[in-house]
C-alpha cells in the first residue's frame, strides 16, 4: 500500500483526501474540506483576491500538518476553474510552491469531469447509465455515460458566480414550489431519459430545508427519474451533533439518526411534511 494525498483547490472550497492506494482501490484514512471561496469577486476583478489567498494559505497549512501526520509519500494538488479563469493564477501557484513546496496542476473542465466520474465510479459497483452533475464555485461539469458512451460537458457557471451575479437577495425571492417546478423543467430538458435517477447534494441547507425541497421535487415529479439526495448532511448532521456532546449515549444518537432516515425516506416519496418532523 502507498499513502497518497490529494488537495482539490476549488473555486468555493479546498478539499483534502488522504488514503492508502492498492490494486486500484482507495482505503480512505482522512478527508475534510474547508470553504475558502477563492473565486470571490473574480467575475469583477479577474483575479484571486488577497483575502481569498489568505484563507487558502491558512487551509493549506492545516492540511500539510495532516499530511505530515500520516507520513504521506506522494501529494497531488489540483487547481480547477478559479485557476483557469484568474489572471494572477501563475503568481498564486508560484507562491504556493515557494511557501509550501506544493505543485498546483491546473486541469481543464473536461479533465475535471473525468476525474469526478472516476471518483464516483470508485464508490459503486457496476455503475451504468448515469448522469453526474458536479456544481462547483466557478464551473459545472455534466458527465453522462449512456450505453458505455462517456460524454463530458463543462460550463463556466457555478454557485459563487451565480450568487454574485444573480442572487443578491437572501433568501431568494421565489417560492419553493416555483424552484421545484423550474428544477424539474430543467432536468427534463437536459437529462437523457435513459438515466435512471438523479441525486442532489444536501449541503448548504438545513436538514428540514433539505427534506422539504426533496419532498417538493418528488411531489411534482412526472418523470421516470428517481429523485434522491446524497444525504450527507440531511441524514447525519443532527446525529453527529448530538453524539459529539455525549459519545456514550449511543441509543439517543441512533434514535435521532433513525428519525432523519425516516424523514429522508418520506421526502424521497413526496410524502414528507413539517408536522411529521415534530412527532
Amino acid at each position: 500500500m502507498v499513502d497518497v494525498a490529494a488537495i482539490d483547490c476549488g473555486s468555493n472550497s479546498t478539499r483534502l483526501l488522504i488514503a492508502n492506494a492498492a490494486n486500484g482501490k482507495l482505503e480512505i484514512l482522512h478527508k475534510e474540506h474547508q470553504v475558502t471561496r477563492l473565486s470571490d469577486s473574480i467575475n469583477k476583478t479577474n483575479t484571486i483576491s488577497d483575502d481569498s489567498k489568505k484563507r487558502f494559505f491558512k487551509v493549506l497549512r492545516k492540511y500539510l500538518k495532516q499530511i505530515e501526520k500520516y507520513d504521506v509519500q506522494e501529494v497531488f494538488c489540483i487547481g480547477t476553474a478559479v485557476f483557469r479563469n484568474s489572471s494572477n493564477a501563475d503568481s498564486i501557484i508560484e507562491d504556493v510552491k515557494k511557501r509550501f513546496n506544493l505543485e498546483i496542476k491546473i486541469i481543464t473542465g473536461e479533465e475535471e469531469g473525468l476525474l469526478t466520474s472516476l471518483g464516483v465510479q470508485s464508490s459503486f459497483n457496476n455503475l451504468e447509465n448515469y448522469l453526474i452533475v458536479d456544481i462547483g464555485g466557478q464551473s459545472t461539469e455534466l458527465i453522462s455515460d449512456i450505453n458505455n458512451k462517456l460524454k463530458i460537458q463543462s460550463e463556466d457557471i457555478g454557485v459563487v458566480s451565480m450568487s454574485e451575479n444573480f442572487f443578491n437577495e437572501n433568501p431568494i425571492n421565489e417560492s419553493n414550489e416555483k424552484i421545484a417546478d423550474l428544477t424539474l423543467k430543467c432536468l427534463k430538458d437536459s437529462v437523457p431519459k435513459e438515466v435512471p435517477g438523479i441525486a442532489f447534494l444536501s449541503g448548504g441547507q438545513t436538514e428540514i430545508e433539505a427534506a422539504e425541497n426533496l419532498n417538493l421535487i418528488n411531489k411534482y415529479n412526472d418523470t421516470n427519474f428517481i429523485m434522491s439526495y446524497s444525504y450527507g448532511r440531511a441524514l447525519q448532521q443532527s446525529a453527529i451533533k448530538f453524539w459529539s456532546k455525549d459519545i456514550k449515549n449511543i441509543k439517543g444518537t441512533q434514535e435521532i439518526f433513525n428519525h432523519r432516515a425516516n424523514m429522508c425516506s418520506l421526502a424521497a416519496q413526496g410524502k414528507w411534511s413539517k408536522e411529521l418532523e415534530e412527532k
